[in-house]
């Protein structure tokens, strides 16, 4: 088998402007293709959507409402002061108004129509949502349908139908709904006190009505109910809290949804207010916009890294162009999968890159160490005996290391799984990349400049 792969590799390096040209197409089309990569740091996600423990967070979820909370907490010399209860008022009023405008704004979006066109499909969604997806699939793909049952004017319905048809009505449900399900604040939570035989429910305060009197009586209240203690306010009264549950939605519109939330936050910055973020949906969506900023910072820090310690060893520029090559287009091939396979990447995949920039410069490194050593005075005859010396070992060592990433798969994780499968692949690329070498040109004259470990 191994002498078959020999022969085979033997006959392309008499042909490096076929491999360079179909390396190259290679590589532009996955690099086509990582643009559209999403990022994933949900932790249900890490377990498979049918697996026992997410299924049953999921009920628990859909029994007693969603564990997803924004807490937005605001900082101020005294938490039950006029200035401070107006910001929070004036806070749950503009996430109020985001949490409606959302849907439409996402619709108008993904269907390429204006709002008060996405206020007539959502329209026709609430109307008819009971009915299930596959009514609103054939209802919204249907201009007749709709000119008759909707009243919708005949372009304007071929024009949604058109639109749909190139979306999705999953996708177009998931931006329908809204993405927060309650607000709670000093505000608006419920204060129960007894009255002869009666209880009584009432709210803290009317937001409406802020005196001195009303601000008091806010302040024996809260202070009355341990319940509220460090749930409302903070014991030394500095801190108040809002929470926001959310709906479950994709997590790329809540992360756009928490974008929106602190962009309203710090474009109205209010006196000596000082106003923070938190939660488990907040954490997670910074984690993400992270894992970007981290990647195109450590990817071109690695491969300067390895460009220097190439220039170190062998003092030649193809010493350095080769390893430096298998180890971009193995990255690029190995990203642009993810994306073609729809894999996302997650806290453990955003260290793929990283792994093949090293699997994949030790490959160029054994392999260039016997090109330079090499008797033959032409590049011809110094790939074949570098293949024939180090082929077979490069080939065990990079099949081994597949089996062991490829071994990940059997984990229940389903990020970890993602890893294994993504790495194993990727290593499998560089190994291809590296013994097809494409830039060592044969009929150019070599330069033996090996130069021994400084």
């Amino acid at each position: 088998m191994y002498k078959k792969i020999l022969s085979l590799l033997l006959t392309l390096y008499k042909k490096p402007k076929a491999v360079a040209l179909a390396g190259t197409v290679l590589t532009m089309l996955f690099a086509l293709a990582i643009p559209f990569i999403q990022f994933d740091n949900d932790i249900k996600n890490f377990l498979a959507h049918d697996h026992p423990h997410r299924l049953a967070n999921e009920r628990l979820d859909s029994e007693f409402k969603s564990s997803e909370i924004i807490i937005i907490g605001v900082e101020s010399d005294d938490a039950f002061s006029k200035e401070t209860i107006d910001y929070i008022k004036w806070l749950q009023g503009e996430i109020d108004k985001l949490n409606y405008s959302f849907p439409k704004e996402n619709i108008a979006h993904e269907l390429q129509i204006s709002p008060e066109e996405a206020d007539l499909v959502i329209t026709a969604i609430n109307q008819n949502e009971l009915q299930g997806s596959d009514y609103l699939q054939s209802l919204l793909t249907n201009p007749e349908r709709m000119n008759s049952e909707l009243f919708w004017d005949m372009e304007f319905s071929k024009k949604i139908a058109k639109k749909i048809k190139k979306s999705s009505i999953k996708k177009l449900m998931n931006l329908y709904r809204l993405p927060v399900a309650e607000i709670k604040s000093v505000t608006n939570t419920d204060f129960i006190r007894g009255e002869k035989d009666k209880f009584i429910v009432e709210k803290l305060i009317d937001p409406e009505k802020l005196d001195d009197k009303s601000l008091a009586d806010l302040k024996a209240k809260v202070k009355s109910w341990e319940l509220y203690d460090k749930l409302l306010y903070s014991s030394d009264d500095r801190l108040t809290a809002l929470s926001v549950r959310m709906n479950p939605i994709d997590i790329n519109l809540r992360q756009k949804f928490n974008i929106a939330v602190e962009k309203i936050i710090t474009d109205n910055p209010k006196g000596n207010l000082k106003v923070y973020m938190a939660g488990e949906p907040v954490i997670t969506d910074r984690v993400s916009s992270s894992m970007g900023d981290d990647l195109q910072r450590l990817l071109p820090f690695a491969l300067i890294v390895m460009l220097i310690i190439l220039f170190v060893i062998f003092r030649h520029y193809e010493g350095v162009l080769f390893p430096m090559i298998a180890m971009i287009f193995s990255v690029i091939w190995a990203v642009g999968t993810m994306s073609i396979l729809g894999i996302p990447m997650s806290m453990v995949s955003i260290s793929v890159p990283t792994v093949l920039t090293a699997v994949a410069s030790a490959y160029g490194i054994h392999f260039m160490t016997h090109y330079f050593m090499s008797d033959s005075s032409d590049r011809y005859g110094a790939c074949s005996n570098s293949i024939k010396s180090s082929g077979l070992a490069i080939v065990m060592a990079a099949l081994t290391t597949v089996v062991g990433f490829g071994s990940l798969v059997t984990s229940d994780m389903t990020h970890i799984k993602n890893y294994g499968i993504i790495t194993a692949i990727g290593v499998f690329y560089s190994l291809v990349i590296t013994i097809t070498p494409r830039i060592l040109n044969p009929k150019a004259e070599i330069h033996n400049t090996f130069i021994l470990l400084l």
